[in-house]
């Protein structure tokens, strides 16, 4: 198990979290062999997520991720990268982000910023 990025909670952050309680399935290849897990979102930013999943993943790792965006019908689909971890909890950088995946981030992330 990879030991907690000490900037895993740092106060210094490019864009602002907001809280986002959804279901998550994560699928990624490991050793040639397809995993599809579920997990639950933490936070959820212009740039990336938190999830909490009880499953070892390891920091590197490329994930496709499948969840519900606030006050959406469909699920979106994106890709990430896990930058940080603390036990169970992940730090997801998204990549391959195409216009319409990051104009739904920024739109929900603004639905959300006034929720608060």
């Amino acid at each position: 198990m990879a030991d907690k990025d000490p900037g895993l909670f740092s106060a210094s952050r490019t864009w602002a979290r907001f809280p986002i309680h959804t279901r998550i399935t994560l699928s990624y290849t490991r050793s040639g062999q397809l995993s599809v897990i579920h997990g639950q979102g933490g936070d959820i930013c212009e740039g990336g997520m938190s999830i909490f999943v009880p499953f070892d993943i390891e920091i590197g790792q490329e994930l496709k991720l499948s969840f519900q965006m606030p006050y959406r019908s469909t699920p979106v689909q994106l890709k990430a990268v896990v930058r940080n971890r603390s036990r169970f909890r992940y730090g997801l950088e998204f990549s391959d982000v195409t216009r319409d995946q990051k104009e739904l981030i920024e739109a929900a992330c603004k639905t959300l910023s006034l929720m608060q």
